[in-house]
């Protein structure tokens, strides 16, 4: 599994935009989990809206060390063209049209995350639960693992 890595991530959605808030990509134990500050050119005006989406993920909207366009640049770097497991048929369009060089494979027929609890060890270190980005990339690695040892 050299080549193949795998990509998670947490977002608001504004104005049926995705906004990523937490991105994950791992490869052989190497991981790489960006916190990207929300877009003030973007706010989520709607309290309801935001007050949902913050305690699914708990990623407060200006959380964050950097901002998404040069998280895409150093992710673009590191994939290259290489094999980018995904699950999720919205995140993997997503990431087809945000990153198109990379080769992208959308994860089908997997268990939900909510049972997926191998990797429970490896949240992120803003300690936000279950929906960290960086926890399901682990879990996904860890699913592909076992699958390809039966």
């Amino acid at each position: 599994m050299s080549n193949q890595w795998f990509l998670d991530f947490e977002a608001y959605r504004a104005d049926s935009k995705i906004i990523i808030k937490e991105l994950c990509i791992l490869k052989d134990g190497t991981c790489y989990n960006y916190h990207i500050v929300g877009s003030k050119s973007l706010p989520i005006d709607n309290f309801q809206t935001y007050q949902f989406q913050y305690n699914l993920h708990r990623l407060e909207w200006g959380f964050g060390d950097y901002k998404f366009n040069d998280v895409i640049e150093d992710i673009a770097l590191k994939l290259k063209s290489d094999t980018v497991y995904i699950k999720g048929n919205e995140k993997f369009k997503y990431m087809c049209d945000v990153l198109p060089s990379v080769n992208f494979v959308e994860l089908e027929n997997i268990p939900s995350f909510k049972h997926l609890n191998n990797c429970l060890h490896e949240r992120c270190e803003v300690r936000h639960g279950n929906h960290c980005a960086r926890r399901k990339a682990y879990e996904l690695q860890n699913y592909m693992l076992r699958e390809n040892k039966n």
